[in-house]
Parts: C-alpha cells; structure tokens; sequence
C-alpha cells in the first residue's frame, strides 16, 4: 500500500491554487510483468509538500521515476 502525505503551506483553501502535476489512471509495469502502480491519481498544487511513504516495493520509486520523466507511463 502507497501513502501519499501533503502538507499545505496556507492554511486556508485557495481554489485558484496553480496546479503543477496532474496524474490520472496512472498504470505502470515492468515488462510483462503484473502493474507495480494500478489507476494512481494525483495532482499537487503550487504551496504543498508531498511525501510518498509505503512498504518496500510499494511503488513509491517508480511513482517518483514516472514524475521525473524517468521511465514511460
């Protein structure tokens, strides 16, 4: 299981807020292998602090190498 952590710097909700990554339905695999991320959805506005925290193999190296541009979605 992947946590995702965020931490608003405002505290009051600003709709207008940029947003600066938006993922949807993110599916990820690694050859024929079974999907390591399966329907990932996130979007991150300008302000927060995102951590990612799981157990060992959860995907959260992969989910940060697809956010770089790292490896194909």
């Amino acid at each position: 299981c992947l946590y995702i952590r965020r931490d608003i710097a405002a505290s009051i909700d600003l709709p207008f807020m940029r947003v600066l990554c938006q993922v949807d339905g993110l599916t990820v695999a690694y050859g024929n292998h079974a999907p390591v991320l399966r329907d990932v959805c996130l979007q991150i506005h300008a302000g927060e602090t995102v951590g990612l925290m799981g157990a060992s193999g959860s995907g959260k190296s992969t989910l940060a190498a697809v956010l770089h541009g790292w490896l194909p979605p």
